[in-house]
């Protein structure tokens, strides 16, 4: 958020004098451009006492290590949480080839990011974690999954309880260490005091316990007394950088620009911590340095970082900077590298005729990446607006520029025909493709287009141009500022995750585009065009069945399912399964080349479900693509039904009662018979009645527990009742000798399961016990423990 900068930005004659207040030497560097920090460049320790770090509670979830290694270390620890709901903001089927030469790759993955809030433009930011994006606009940050869901969101006044005004925003993922880092600016201009906060995580995992610090952004002194504004953020293998613009209390006028360093092993361990300031720089040239860019070193053992500016009005120079041992001796070198002209650009139109503005010709974030290919470092960034004086449309200018002075690999002058073209900002990952993020607009004749947001993108040494729409714009914007920068990020899930120095990473981008005439953000993720799309597989696909009876578990150790990923990149998978059906993990990131195993089992809802017979699918879904993989389920509840009544037909009943038939206890209902010993007499019998559940379909088994109270041989005869013949099923029955011992007995349904439930859902069934034998006593009698019914659902 640029305030009142307009005249200063005018003269550059202006920033040479201001520069010159500053102590700058009247001699130049020596022929190999090193500087003395303490002479030319002081190096000034701010903020003693050092600055205290200030703790916030939890936001409601191991430190990886300085590494010399040349690429981020990847044995930092990383806790993977759980993912616990995807909304599919939008899925994408990747294009066409389009244009001559290299594609740019497709949009695979994009959802909205924060909305309008009180502050405009947005100045939105984003870095990308191990399982998490951050993002952040002018006074808010979120926290989000990879698939678009909002898990954490607030404004940054509410979260560090600081009501004062904070703005200029800037997040990262800080690979070399695994933390995330925000930085903000705080001004008051009546007190004369301006700070920049920087806020940090205790480890790779967001959701967790941050930490921030209030370092002083001022200044110089009296007249000159400046405050800080629209500072990058970046890194290197040693340390933490940052770097921007300085202007005065009275009248808003530029100052100087200044770097600023801070020692990780101070920040990231919640240690009390100083600051490193070098300010009164100037170009080769002689010029004063303007809105300088700090790189985010890809790679870089000597733990070493770029700095980049542009002219702010215009020019034909790009200031490359190296900040060598930024902990120790701090030497800084730096080269004009000769560029095509560029000069400010003018302000944009939309369809509405709406007007935008570009603001001024600095550059945007900057990336440091070593081509093993080239064998040297490049600086990758933009020109947020540049003017192409040609038919009076702005302009992108795309920057590959050697870091060393050498070759410029990319020097483009990137736009649309017919149409306004700005604010492109770069990413870029291990293969060196880099993809720049922009907006666009148009109010002629030929083309009409709302603020949009698209990408373009260089790889394998060839610029694309070819660009993807990531974004349309929905209507006109009223708002007249437009971002003042945008920003990507390397998916370092990725990178961890397998990816590494292949160039197989996702590149993620952050723009803005226009909505319901304000303006929206969005997020959105594509891959190089030479490899593939994350690709969800799965191993079976099989159904899955489990059986049991009511009110009891299910639980049968489940079935599992690997899922795993055929393409180059890595997606998020969700398993989404019926309620009564569990998936563990339910979700999760799978990257190239891995797979997790999930199981499936019934869970509590299952215990809780009434007879019946249930069926499902488990779907496994690639939220970027939609794509899916489905395994069956059955789930079949049994019930068992006890008596309602009972009533003797046959004997009589000596003990026992209901009860006592709808539990194996040992209390028995016991009915005798007197006969005349050793003579054929009728058999006892004894008819059931139960309530059967609704809509029953499948399989009935008629159940008893029974013995003999007597010695002799005896027989047991088990029926059910047929309620289409309104009789006892004579095709259905089961005949067992009784001892003087309890045993089970059942009697399965055979045929049209229905006939023997009756109208009400009511079941019958009988047993009849009769001696087959002599039998020697005059009284004898049968014991029933218990009697029930088993359905089976179809």
């Amino acid at each position: 958020m640029n305030i009142g900068k307009t005249a200063a930005l005018l003269s550059i004659v202006a920033l040479a004098l201001a520069a010159n207040a500053q102590g700058r030497p009247d001699t130049a560097p020596n022929p190999k451009g090193q500087w003395t920090p303490k002479a030319w460049n002081p190096k000034l320790v701010q903020g003693l006492p050092k600055a205290e770090p200030h703790f916030t509670s939890t936001v409601t979830a191991p430190l990886g290590t300085t590494s010399p290694m040349f690429e981020p270390n990847k044995g930092g620890k990383w806790r993977g949480e759980k993912i616990t709901a995807y909304d599919h903001p939008e899925k994408f089927t990747e294009p066409p080839a389009q244009g001559v030469g290299i594609q740019s790759g497709p949009v695979i993955i994009g959802f909205d990011g924060i909305g309008q809030t009180s502050l405009t433009p947005p100045d939105n930011s984003i870095a990308v974690g191990q399982n998490y994006i951050v993002e952040t606009v002018n006074s808010t940050w979120r926290i989000s999954d990879k698939c678009g869901n909002t898990l954490y969101e607030n404004t940054i006044n509410s979260f560090l309880g600081d009501n004062g005004f904070i703005f200029d925003c800037r997040v990262m993922f800080d690979p070399w260490r695994a933390r995330w880092i925000m930085l903000w600016h705080k001004l008051d201009t009546a007190a004369k005091d301006s700070r920049l906060i920087l806020v940090v995580s205790d480890d790779s995992d967001p959701f967790g316990n941050w930490w921030w610090y209030y370092f002083p952004g001022d200044t110089g002194s009296g007249a000159t007394e400046a405050w800080c504004d629209n500072y990058d953020l970046g890194y290197g293998s040693a340390a933490l950088h940052a770097s921007g613009n300085q202007f005065t209390y009275s009248g808003s006028s530029f100052t100087t620009a200044t770097f600023r360093t801070w020692n990780p092993s101070e920040i990231y361990n919640a240690l009390s911590a100083s600051m490193i300031t070098d300010q009164n720089l100037t170009n080769a040239d002689g010029s004063a340095t303007f809105a300088p860019r700090v790189a985010r070193m890809l790679n870089g053992g000597n733990g070493g970082v770029y700095f980049a500016n542009s002219r702010a009005g215009g020019g034909d120079r790009i200031t490359v900077w190296s900040l060598t041992d930024p902990l120790g001796a701090h030497s800084l070198s730096r080269f004009d590298k000769v560029v095509n002209q560029y000069a400010s650009p003018p302000d944009a139109r939309d369809q509405a005729g709406n007007t935008i503005a570009t603001n001024d010709a600095r550059l945007t974030t900057a990336y440091g990446v070593f081509s093993s290919a080239l064998g040297r470092f490049r600086i990758v960034t933009g020109l947020c607006c540049a003017n192409p004086s040609q038919n009076g449309y702005s302009a992108s200018r795309l920057y590959v520029l050697d870091a060393n002075g050498g070759t410029t690999d990319l020097d483009w002058n990137y736009w649309h025909s017919s149409q306004w073209n700005y604010y492109a900002s770069p990413a870029a990952n291990y293969e060196n493709t880099f993809t720049w993020v922009y907006s666009y607009s148009s109010n002629t004749s030929g083309f009409q287009a709302y603020p949009s947001m698209a990408y373009v993108s260089f790889y394998n040494e060839t610029f694309t141009n070819s660009y993807v729409v990531a974004k349309a714009g929905t209507s006109g914007y009223g708002g007249y500022r437009w971002g003042d920068y945008f920003q990507g990020d390397l998916d370092w899930g990725d990178y961890y995750g397998g990816g590494g120095s292949t160039g197989h990473q996702k590149l993620w981008m952050y723009g803005e585009y226009a909505k319901s005439g304000q303006w929206a953000t969005y997020v959105a993720a594509t891959r190089t065009d030479n490899i593939t799309s994350g690709t969800l597989t799965t191993n079976t696909t099989g159904a899955m069945s489990w059986s049991g009876y009511e009110g009891q578990s299910f639980a049968n150790g489940g079935y599992n399912t690997t899922v795993g990923n055929s393409g180059n990149v890595g997606f998020n998978y969700l398993v989404s399964t019926p309620s009564w059906l569990t998936a563990s993990p339910d979700s999760g990131q799978i990257f190239e080349g891995g797979s997790t195993v999930v199981n499936i089992d019934a869970n509590a809802n299952a215990s809780a479900l009434p007879y019946g017979h249930y069926t499902g699918n488990a779907v496994f879904e690639n939220c970027y693509s939609g794509a899916t993989r489905t395994r069956s389920a059955d789930l079949y509840v049994w019930a068992i039904v006890n008596p309602t009544a009972f009533a003797v037909k046959l004997g009589k009943q000596n003990s026992g009662n209901l009860a006592s038939l709808q539990a194996a206890d040992g209390n028995a209902l016991r009915v005798c018979k007197f006969v005349v010993p050793n003579a054929t007499a009728a058999p006892v019998q004894v008819e059931i009645t139960a309530k059967a559940p609704g809509s029953t379909t499948g399989g009935v088994y008629f159940i008893t527990r029974a013995k003999m109270a007597n010695n002799g041989v005896f027989q047991q005869r088990m029926e059910m009742w047929n309620k289409n013949t309104a009789n006892w099923d004579t095709t259905d029955f089961r005949t067992d000798a009784l001892t003087t011992s309890y045993a089970y007995f059942t009697l399965a349904s055979t045929g049209n399961h229905n006939r023997y439930i009756d109208a009400g859902n009511v079941l019958k069934a009988k047993y009849s016990v009769k001696a087959t034998g002599p039998s020697a006593v005059a009284l004898w009698c049968v014991d029933t423990d218990t009697a029930y019914w088993i359905l089976s659902p179809p």
